[in-house]
């Protein structure tokens, strides 16, 4: 693949995300309650978001692929930690 199509699928996963973001704040507001539907599709696109860069960091550089990957392992075992303490 090329740069402009990974540029492409990054800029409308992550205006996806931004639109879920404000979808799931205005359900907030108004209800007062938390849409979990949405929140695991926020979940769902943020792990498409991180697949696309590890592909397209693997394709242009093996150790900023190295780096970035230990970057999400650790960020998953975070985001595991604080489901687990009920912070999120």
């Amino acid at each position: 693949m090329k740069q402009k199509t990974f540029n492409k699928i990054l800029i409308s996963l992550s205006i996806v995300f931004l639109i879920l973001q404000f979808v799931y704040s205005q359900i907030k507001l108004k209800t007062g309650v938390y849409n979990k539907n949405i929140r695991y599709m926020e979940y769902v696109v943020m792990a498409l978001i991180m697949i696309t860069t590890l592909v397209y960091a693997k394709k242009e550089n093996k150790e900023f692929f190295k780096r970035l990957l230990i970057v999400y392992l650790v960020l998953i075992i975070l985001f595991i930690l604080f489901l687990l303490r009920g912070v999120i």
